[in-house]
């Protein structure tokens, strides 16, 4: 038996050969089936395709252990997907709970009204802020790397999978203080200063889906971070539950990208659709935001870190599957 994988190298070519390859498979019956490459060789999720066109060439004393290890296959698949889910979420739990003090007084309305003290505040919170980040840019390269391991990724390939989906955005944006005004300037997230939120490829599009999300560059950089008072008095600056949603967003295009990058080593798959998972991914966080929202405020409450990133995971499976569901509407191993 024959199984015939069809796969054009000109642009626009693989319909031709695909009804080529089917008319082949009329005049011979040792021809099983014909199938596109496009139909089984994108990503995982596709796998069983090949596999079902595999069992029809097993003669049947093999029928038996051939559809053992097509189980195994499948069942290891859904696995990778799970510990890549529990890997991204340990990662959004990190970045939910991180916290710093701002090592200053919080303003008050006589000193809002001295520009040195103004300065001296945000200078402090520009600080903080700037704790908060560098921490999770050494998490996110964890966590990278975790995802490449787990799907036999040589660690090489990192920049090249960042560059290939052009989605990386660096925030470099100087506030005008006449447009925020006095009293947004000292609660929002920075005056007068370059916040440096997610340069240096802190994650992948973060940056522009929470843009998607709450409008432009001042929007953005007041909806990144959240202002908390301690019961000391104490200011502390953390992520904000838009930040943390647009996280999710960008975490789960990444494992998009490896997992592609996993059947396409030439990323040239990746840069045709990379668009559209963008915005699979926005409308798919989008319809999970309510369950999100709630799950920030848990998974900040409790000193269960195990717990949390599980609860994380689950959310997160349902995002991913909805977007793979979207982008491969036949399959059902998800």
């Amino acid at each position: 038996p024959v199984l015939v994988l069809a796969n054009s190298l000109t642009a626009g070519g693989q319909a031709t050969l695909l009804a080529q390859c089917r008319l082949h498979q009329k005049h011979h019956d040792f021809i099983t089936a014909v199938l596109s490459f496009d139909s089984f060789a994108r990503c995982w999720v596709q796998e069983w395709v090949l596999l079902d066109a595999l069992s029809l060439c097993v003669p049947l004393s093999k029928k038996q252990g051939f559809t053992r290890l097509a189980a195994a296959w499948n069942d290891r698949n859904i696995v990778r997907f799970k510990r890549s889910m529990l890997t991204i979420g340990a990662w959004l739990l990190d970045a939910a709970q991180q916290e710093e003090v701002v090592a200053s007084k919080p303003l008050s309305l006589m000193n809002i009204l001295s520009s040195e003290r103004r300065d001296a505040h945000e200078a402090a919170k520009n600080a903080a802020m700037a704790a908060v980040v560098k921490k999770l840019k050494e998490s996110d390269a964890a966590t990278l790397m975790d995802l490449l391991n787990l799907h036999g990724v040589a660690a090489s390939v990192a920049s090249r999978l960042e560059q290939r989906l052009d989605v990386k955005f660096d925030v470099q944006s100087t506030f005008d203080t006449s447009h925020v005004g006095m009293a947004g300037a000292a609660t929002g997230a920075t005056m007068g200063a370059t916040i440096d939120v997610v340069t240096g490829g802190l994650t992948l599009g973060v940056a522009a889906l929470l843009g998607a999300l709450v409008g432009g560059s001042g929007a953005f950089l007041t909806a990144a971070w959240k202002n908390r008072t301690t019961d000391s008095g104490s200011t502390t600056v953390q992520l904000s539950e838009a930040m943390l949603q647009a996280m999710v967003g960008a975490g789960l295009l990444r494992y998009l990208a490896i997992i592609h990058f996993v059947h396409d080593t030439s990323m040239v798959g990746i840069g045709e659709i990379r668009s559209s998972w963008k915005n699979e991914m926005i409308a798919a966080v989008e319809v999970q935001s309510s369950q999100l929202r709630h799950l920030w405020d848990v998974v900040r409450a409790q000193n269960r870190p195990t717990d949390s990133a599980n609860l994380l995971a689950i959310e997160l499976e349902e995002v991913a599957r909805k977007v793979l569901r979207n982008l491969y509407p036949v399959t059902r191993v998800l």
